[in-house]
């Protein structure tokens, strides 16, 4: 009866190892989660990031575009188009 008793012990203390490393592994995991879900925030701001600089920009060279027009400055405009020491020229004196 001792002997089944003790067997019995052995098997719930093997049981309750094998449920601590379970507990173990599961948290490891939810770590793992938590640091890739964080990398994918960080991805997602620098993409916005980028987006936002990218549209600047755009919309920077769309306001040169038309002042040079509204100004008939076509050899400016195709120069500005070739040159970006001329397009940074450009925006400085239009104060963009």
């Amino acid at each position: 009866m001792q002997e089944k008793e003790s067997r019995m012990q052995e098997k719930e203390s093997r049981m309750q190892e094998k449920e601590s490393r379970m507990q173990e592994k599961e948290s490891r995991m939810q770590e793992r989660e938590s640091r890739i879900q964080e990398r994918e925030i960080l991805l997602l701001q620098k993409e916005a990031d980028s987006k936002k600089r990218i549209e600047k920009r755009e919309n920077r060279l769309h306001s040169l575009i038309q002042l040079l027009l509204h100004e008939n400055l076509m050899d400016d405009l195709r120069r500005v188009s070739e040159d970006k020491g001329y397009l940074e020229q450009m925006y400085q004196r239009y104060g963009l």
